[in-house]
């Protein structure tokens, strides 16, 4: 078990779609990446076989929490549109995410081990903001929305032996989520305008102290 503190790095590929009511047509247009860069920690817990060999294989369940918030305006780029959605602005913050990891590794030498990890992660994004059909009525509306996503974790690290029970560890983790809509004008019971998020990604560097109790050897 143990706790790490983390940089966390976050990007976003995000359209801006807008429902045309006169001819029913959808168009996707305006397109942003969204990054941001803050400070998360989490904690973790797990287990972890040793084999004779210099092989490694551990499992761990994790849960970590950011102050990553993302900030953007989009606009529509087609010049002939004059109605729906034409403008939002918005943040995007990365609340927490957890999940569950397989770690194989190998051994460089009696103290440091070298580990990949794959698995599964799930995460809460909150999309607040505003969104505009300025031309053709004026409309203004507001919306704050929470998604919870899931996804796949992948990752690098390495894993220094400080005493007999403590251990050092860094990592890189990245985290890719299912892709998602975001009404943002809801009009005569249609959604008239959406923001278009494909696979969020977020990715963190961690420094972590690991506390041992007695591994399982095979």
């Amino acid at each position: 078990m143990g706790a790490n503190l983390s940089g966390d790095y976050s990007k976003y590929n995000i359209k801006l779609t807008d429902i045309r009511f006169a001819t029913g047509l959808v168009n996707r247009f305006g397109q942003t990446h969204l990054t941001d860069i803050a400070v998360a920690g989490g904690l973790f817990a797990g287990f972890a076989i040793h084999f004779p060999s210099p092989f490694y294989l551990g499992v761990e369940g994790f849960l970590n929490f950011s102050d990553n918030e993302a900030k953007a305006e989009i606009f529509d780029d087609n010049p002939v549109n004059l109605e729906g959605l034409t403008f939002a602005s918005f943040n995007v913050r990365n609340k927490r995410h957890a999940g569950l990891a397989v770690l194989p590794g190998i051994k460089i030498n009696n103290k440091t081990l070298a580990y990949a990890r794959a698995g599964y992660v799930n995460g809460a994004l909150k999309v607040s903001g505003e969104g505009r059909a300025l031309l053709a009525t004026g409309v203004v509306t507001t919306f704050n929305n929470e998604h919870d996503l899931n996804g796949f974790q992948t990752g690098l690290g390495l894993n220094t032996t400080l005493s007999k029970n403590l251990s050092l560890r860094g990592e890189w983790v990245i985290n890719i989520y299912q892709s998602f809509t975001d009404p943002v004008i809801n009009r005569r019971g249609l959604v008239e305008g959406s923001l278009i998020f494909n696979h969020p990604t977020t990715s963190q560097f961690n420094l972590g102290l690991v506390y041992h109790f007695n591994d399982i050897t095979a």
